[in-house]
């Protein structure tokens, strides 16, 4: 019987647990939301080449130097104003 008592708290001090993290989740969720950000920064060349093929480009907000080099940068021409 005391053991059953003590299993029986564990389950609902584990379920308490799971509940209040679901309530967390929607509230960093909707939280998040605001967090999203406008502008992107890329800092090498490998995330250059992804910023300008996957992003919009009024989201970009700077590349890095080595890629308007035509010799070294694959979207060179994407990255003229």
């Amino acid at each position: 019987m005391r053991r059953a008592r003590r299993h029986l708290r564990l389950l609902t001090i584990g379920v308490a647990l799971v509940l209040s993290g679901v309530g967390q989740d929607c509230a960093w969720a909707a939280a998040s939301a605001s967090l999203v950000p406008r502008r992107i920064v890329s800092i090498n060349m490998c995330t250059d080449e992804l910023l300008l093929r996957l992003a919009d480009r009024d989201r970009a907000a700077s590349v890095t130097w080595l890629s308007h080099d035509p010799r070294n940068a694959n979207m060179a021409r994407e990255t003229e104003t």
